[in-house]
């Protein structure tokens, strides 16, 4: 489990986190950003010392593969909250007020 600890650093550090953390910066606003990253952060630290502690018992209950399944469910479930809030998010708006919204032009 330490090596899997060093490796998901490791990979932090060369980047690969780096879209998630911008897109959260980009879309919560000025006021909670702050509390709302520091949470996310949090969140997702846990979650990668929880599944480096129970990988090996997650294996040896449902193997490999189903490893594998479970994690694309979770990953496909994530991405369909996603669209399912962004989605209800633009319809909440009258169309009149997003075609307005989205056409503002301010004089120079």
């Amino acid at each position: 489990p330490m090596l899997m600890i060093i490796t998901a650093y490791a990979a932090y550090g060369c980047g690969f986190n780096t879209l998630p953390q911008l897109l959260t910066a980009e879309i919560i606003p000025v006021t909670i950003r702050s509390s709302v990253v520091g949470f996310v952060t949090t969140l997702e630290m846990a979650s990668t010392f929880t599944l480096s502690k129970l990988k090996s018992e997650l294996i040896e209950t449902i193997g490999l593969p189903g490893l594998f399944f479970m994690f694309s469910g979770v990953v496909f479930s994530v991405m369909m909250m996603g669209v399912i809030t962004f989605n209800t998010s633009s319809k909440a708006r009258p169309e009149e007020e997003n075609a307005s919204r989205d056409n503002n032009t301010t004089p120079i």
